[in-house]
């Protein structure tokens, strides 16, 4: 999330660094100079020594695209994916493994996937005959990263095989954008629809009463205990102000950003809501306007991203409307911005 002047710093998303471990050691494989490409998304290798280390979600995103670049794969993000074992993922991937069947193992993915990250949320949406295992982005730096949709959507469609043996196969993977992978639905053997409002992996409803082949209720039991107590102990992020920033990012590529869908999202009256938002201070068009501004910079930044594709995930109703509100941020248009930042000089590496 984003800070505002004057209200309150929000804290850095953090993310278990065994992806960004997985990714050093391919770098250090293909001889490239791992040292100086965590250097460049602000990681030293000794932060990522220890078995619980966590690091900056940014960092995390960040990694996975130089890896890509750097190696010259455009499809990484799957092959990483295609390797990750659901017993590697630590107690999130047992709880799953322990499960019953697969409505309750991706219910739990879901629920305690904040023990892995809190730069990612998953959500599992049944309507209409079949099932939508939502993931998305709520750190500001993953929103944009076609190599992170490409890595969760691989790690979903192989856990799904390992926890019902391949009984409960997915109909399609839908994205927001693009796959980096050009070749990712050949990969997967599945259609991939793109351009879709969420990510998300569809299954038919019927699936989720599939067992899972490894359930263990007991063991369920033993490790919810635990995951709950863990997810007690982690910092108190569940405020308004979270929430709404949150919602908004999720949303934001939708266009419908006011009071009455949000007081929706978030489950309460709008009534309700607007006496909350008073309350905090709060106001949601300039809130709705700085993380556009923010996401405009991040996503101009990736120079792969045309100008209609970001308009889309700004909200914008065409580039017109959003070259102008980029004006009204910056005084230069966004073409002009993303030219200056191609041509300004390399910061200096930052002294370990």
């Amino acid at each position: 999330m984003l800070p505002r002047s004057g209200t309150r710093t929000t804290p850095v998303c953090l993310v278990d660094a065994v992806w960004v471990r997985w990714v050093a050691t391919e770098l250090d494989r293909a001889g490239l100079p791992t040292a100086q490409l965590l250097r460049e998304v602000g990681l030293r290798r000794e932060q990522l020594t220890k078995p619980d280390a966590r690091i900056p979600f940014a960092a995390h995103v960040g990694l996975l695209e130089a890896a890509a670049c750097a190696l010259g794969e455009p499809c990484f993000g799957f092959r990483l994916g295609s390797a990750v074992k659901l017993t590697e993922t630590g107690l999130v991937g047992y709880l799953a493994l322990s499960s019953r069947d697969l409505r309750e193992a991706l219910r739990n993915l879901c629920r305690y996937l904040a023990l892995q990250t809190e730069g990612a949320v998953g959500e599992l949406r049944e309507e209409a005959g079949e099932v939508r295992l939502l993931f998305a982005a709520v750190d500001p730096a993953g929103m944009a990263s076609q190599q992170l949709a490409d890595f969760a959507a691989t790690r979903l469609v192989r856990h799904l095989d390992a926890l019902t043996g391949h009984r409960a196969r997915p109909i399609r993977v839908e994205l927001r954008h693009d796959p980096a992978c050009p070749t990712l639905a050949r990969h997967l053997g599945l259609p991939v629809a793109v351009h879709q409002p969420h990510n998300a992996v569809v299954l038919d409803a019927g699936s989720l009463s599939v067992p899972v082949v490894e359930a263990d209720a007991h063991l369920l039991a033993i490790l919810q205990r635990y995951g709950d107590d863990l997810l007690a102990r982690r910092p108190h992020q569940g405020d308004l102000v979270t929430s709404v920033e949150r919602w908004i990012l999720e949303n934001l590529h939708t266009g419908e950003l006011g009071t009455p869908e949000l007081a929706r999202g978030l489950g309460m009256s709008a009534r309700t809501l607007r006496r909350r938002l008073t309350e905090h201070d709060l106001t949601l068009a300039p809130l709705v306007e700085q993380l556009r501004q923010e996401l405009a910079k991040r996503y101009l930044a990736e120079g792969t991203f045309p100008l209609g594709r970001i308009t889309y995930l700004l909200g914008y109703g065409d580039p017109a409307t959003f070259t102008r509100a980029f004006r009204r941020w910056t005084g230069t248009t966004p073409t002009r911005w993303r030219v200056d930042l191609r041509q300004m000089p390399p910061a200096s590496p930052r002294q370990e």
